[in-house]
């Protein structure tokens, strides 16, 4: 009988730190706090490209910009897409914790053998899960 209650007070000792163990890994660690009542969406400014700029193959596309929240950003992503919608370019940036975070990316523009337009596109997200997005579109000449 004392065996039989020992190993139920060691059952139920660890089922509590089973559980506590289970609840705190339950919580979303990628909030820590930042998003609770965060409505509001962070704000993206693209200062390059500018719409319709004109670029070369063999020059560079900078993508540059700031993005602001007033709480806290989590990451932006950007992205070159060609007149057909495929991919050329893209990438994602964690700037976690973050009120405030430059944009800055490039690209060498290689392969193009006829004019054609190019679609830069950045989307900026806070922890919040709200998000601004900008696009331009480049003329890329060979």
């Amino acid at each position: 009988m004392k065996n039989i209650c020992s190993s139920l007070k060691w059952i139920l000792i660890l089922s509590v730190v089973t559980s506590f163990t289970i609840l705190a890994c339950n919580k979303d660690n990628d909030d820590d706090g930042h998003s609770e009542g965060d409505t509001t969406a962070p704000v993206l400014t693209l200062s390059s490209p500018t719409d319709g700029q004109d670029l070369a193959d063999g020059e560079t596309i900078h993508i540059m910009g700031m993005a602001t929240d007033e709480k806290a950003l989590h990451q932006y992503t950007w992205s070159i897409k060609d007149a057909a919608g495929d991919t050329v370019h893209e990438g994602t940036e964690s700037i976690h914790d973050q009120t405030e975070a430059e944009i800055h990316h490039m690209h060498v523009i290689s392969g193009v053998t006829q004019a054609t337009t190019w679609t830069v596109t950045v989307l900026v997200e806070d922890h919040g899960e709200n998000s601004d997005e900008k696009s331009v579109t480049v003329n890329v000449n060979p």
